[in-house]
């Protein structure tokens, strides 16, 4: 009789623990479909997201290099900043003041925390850029993008044509991973050699196949009057654009950067 009501008690324990495990399977595998149907439902509701940004992101992009295109779209699916960096002489003037300081604000404005910029204004010849390790200042920065202006108005009496070239690919290698857009310095009334330095930048951009950013075609010419009222003279020299020169400058890389801003 013991030996009955042993075997009762070791079958109804086992009994106990196959239901108890049972049980306790069909909570885990309901707790896992509500934790997968919650994951689904948050990849969804990021994929929405993702695009939707890139829809009301991407046409402000329809003038750029299909490679920076590309690049900007893949940052926001993988929803990682585009970064954004802004080479040149202190003609672009500080944080607080000029065309790259107004550029800045607005690609802020337009692609909010989607992008970041950060300016580099030097006081430098393009030899001086390459030997100071300026550029891989820039680099240290790892932008997605580089607008540089190759200091060719610094260059100009002391640095050869084919030098500044030649610094401006050195930059550009360093730079090997972004998408480097090149533009000149502003213009200058009544230069003798200048105008022609920037006539051949822009045709060493084009064979090297770098995207040249020719603004100066908003600018009045340079034997014009009316350019003078563009620039800020200091001690008889012109120095930098004035407030109506750094807008010309502005608006044309603005409409560039952000295609259809309002």
């Amino acid at each position: 009789m013991r030996s009955f009501l042993t075997l009762i008690a070791i079958v109804a324990t086992i009994a106990f623990l196959v239901i108890g495990n049972r049980h306790w399977q069909e909570k885990i595998d309901v707790s896992h479909f509500a934790s997968s149907q919650k994951a689904e439902a948050s990849t969804e509701t990021k994929k929405e997201k993702t695009a939707a940004l890139a829809a009301k992101l991407m046409p402000y992009t329809a003038h750029w290099p299909q490679q920076a295109k590309n690049d900007f779209q893949q940052a926001i699916k993988d929803q990682k900043t585009y970064t954004i960096a802004i080479v040149g002489s202190k003609a672009m003037g500080t944080e607080k003041q000029g065309w790259a300081s107004d550029l800045k604000k607005a690609l802020l404005q337009a692609y909010g925390d989607q992008v970041a910029v950060t300016l580099f204004p030097s006081d430098v010849t393009s030899k001086q850029f390459i030997s100071k390790k300026l550029d891989k200042k820039v680099a240290d920065a790892h932008p997605n993008l580089v607008l540089f202006e190759p200091f060719v108005l610094n260059d100009n009496g002391s640095v050869a044509p084919k030098d500044t070239h030649k610094n401006l690919l050195k930059a550009v290698k360093t730079w090997k991973d972004a998408v480097v857009i090149i533009q000149p310095s502003f213009p200058i009334y009544q230069a003798s050699n200048y105008p022609d330095q920037v006539k051949e930048l822009k045709k060493f951009a084009q064979e090297q196949k770098l995207p040249y950013l020719d603004h100066w075609k908003d600018w009045p010419g340079t034997n014009s009057k009316d350019l003078k009222k563009d620039i800020e003279f200091k001690n008889g020299e012109q120095v930098a654009p004035n407030a109506k020169g750094n807008k010309i400058w502005f608006d044309y890389l603005r409409d560039y950067f952000i295609a259809g801003h309002s």
